[in-house]
């Protein structure tokens, strides 16, 4: 999902993110997985997407969770790690 060079860090930033520092190792694993998971089932079902996630919103509701995402398109070109418009 992410360029190749930056995957670890990103990853761990959203470790980071959505495990609280005094969580257990089984925690930080279980995140990992579910990112796993995550990475596996977008290449499997959207292998042709394009978009970067430039927002997100979790909400606890009676029957789990509910995540909403804002995405923007990714520009087929980059300039200097600008993208074109």
């Amino acid at each position: 999902m992410f360029p190749e060079d930056k995957q670890s860090a990103i990853e761990k930033d959203l470790i980071g993110c959505f495990v609280p520092k005094d969580s257990s190792a089984v925690a930080v694993a279980v995140v990992a997985e579910i990112m796993d998971l995550v990475v596996e089932r977008r290449k499997k079902l959207f292998p042709d997407l394009r978009k970067v996630i430039v927002d997100f919103e979790t909400t606890v509701v009676s029957d789990g969770i509910k995540l909403n995402v804002t995405s923007a398109p990714i520009a087929d070109h980059c300039d200097g790690g600008t993208a074109r418009h």
